[in-house]
């Protein structure tokens, strides 16, 4: 089912308390943390750390992992045990086969673990040029942009903010929309550049060869003296600022409040957005 079918049939109430997890090794403090709501790895952070969930639901949004047509990574999903929502642009990588992605998909499709969103097509028009996932989104129906449905909580019309560069901006939407409150944002560091982009489990990734795992080592050991720009810094870093923003003054205005649980997070430094050492619960 697609997102929008996913909260009709859900007959979503809200009312509970929500996490977004990243997975910047600051999220290791929910191990201290005594949270009974629900909770939403983005990224990698179900397969990643297990043992911070369960989790109720895995975001993702990249071309790399996981990929359910892909046998191990389908495995790992099936295993998180929690919802997963999948976005069209995740067949956007050279040599990824559309057809055979749509078949097992579509396979999926009766499952209502798995769950479709699309990040790119506003107002349901393709991309220009069109890409791999306006060939997906003809087979599989990824539905209304997840960036129109937040923004239909408050009555607007269009995308509440970009394609979003971080899958935890996506996280962020889904908490809004399933109207958690309060929201807290826990991971979620957006490094500037390679030397500071690292993870909870940094040596843990899925699907990475060793001679992947070595270059990936030199880059992150010599950044540092070629200040080189991580997939989050450079003319992206602002953008993101901006999206988590207009998400930020959104929730605000459903009287859902943000904190974040991070001392190091630049999301503290969003009007609308209160910093917490702890999770306080009534």
């Amino acid at each position: 089912m697609n997102l929008q079918e996913f909260i009709d049939d859900s007959n979503i109430s809200g009312g509970t308390s929500g996490l977004v997890m990243g997975s910047a090794p600051s999220v290791e403090i929910v191990k201290n943390l005594q949270f009974s709501g629900i909770r939403i790895g983005v990224g990698d952070m179900p397969w990643r750390a297990p043992e911070l969930g369960p989790y109720d639901f895995w975001v993702t949004a990249n071309t790399e992992y996981p990929l359910p047509w892909k046998k191990r990574d389908l495995r790992d999903i099936t295993r998180a045990n929690c919802k997963f929502l999948l976005s069209s642009a995740s067949v956007a990588a050279k040599g990824t086969n559309t057809q055979y992605a749509a078949k097992i998909l579509g396979e999926l499709t009766s499952s209502k673990n798995y769950v479709y969103y699309s990040q790119r097509h506003f107002f349901g028009k393709d991309c220009s040029p069109p890409g791999k996932c306006c060939l997906i989104a003809k087979e599989i129906d990824f539905g209304t942009s997840i960036q129109e449905i937040v923004n239909k909580l408050i009555g607007e019309t269009g995308p509440a903010y970009s394609e979003g560069s971080g899958v935890a901006i996506h996280g962020f939407a889904l908490a809004i929309i399933l109207k958690l409150n309060p929201i807290y944002i826990l991971g979620v560091e957006i490094p500037r550049t390679e030397a500071e982009y690292l993870s909870y489990k940094n040596w843990k990734r899925r699907n990475e060869s060793l001679v992947k795992k070595f270059r990936r080592w030199m880059r992150l050991s010599f950044s540092k003296y070629f200040n080189r720009d991580s997939d989050f810094g450079g003319d992206t870093y602002p953008i993101i600022i901006n999206d988590f923003t207009n998400l930020v003054k959104l929730a605000n205005s459903l009287g859902i409040e943000v904190i974040s649980l991070s001392t190091t997070s630049p999301l503290n430094h969003i009007q609308g957005i209160v910093f917490r050492s702890k999770i306080v619960t009534s």
